[in-house]
């Protein structure tokens, strides 16, 4: 059985959490992803009450994700394998989520791109990490 580096698991965890911060921050896409979700000034000062318990929920989601990545790329040792790992899993399982939220609740393409391009950029980095780190 394989034996999870649990150290390089948090880690992936925190890289998660900080292309997420940078990814929905004013300097990427914060304003436009707000925008198409049609959230104005009032939801802001919600969002930024609410912000505390959503980043929790975004740590727990981050470190399932990095903690099951590391089970899947656990026979990859180079970098770019475990991106090329990551990928499949991004275009297998996160793309197929989004692409019927999009379909079936008429939601813009823009926020599919926004939502699904974070998960594609935080797979590919964790997965290169997660490969070379054992």
């Amino acid at each position: 059985m394989y034996q999870i580096n649990y150290l390089a698991v948090v880690v992936a965890t925190l890289i998660c959490m900080v292309i997420g911060s940078l990814w929905y921050s004013p300097l990427l896409f914060a304003n436009r992803w707000m925008k198409e979700l049609g959230f104005g000034k009032k939801d802001e000062d919600r969002m930024k009450k609410e912000a505390p318990k959503a980043m929790l929920g975004m740590l727990v989601g981050a470190f399932l994700m990095s903690w099951i990545l590391a089970y899947s790329v656990y026979d990859v040792t180079d970098f770019v394998a475990g991106m090329i790992r990551a990928f499949w899993m991004w275009l297998g399982f996160v793309v197929p989520v989004y692409l019927s939220m999009t379909l079936f609740e008429s939601r813009k393409w823009t926020l599919f791109f926004i939502s699904t391009g974070y998960y594609l950029v935080s797979l590919l980095i964790i997965g290169g990490v997660l490969a070379v780190w054992k």
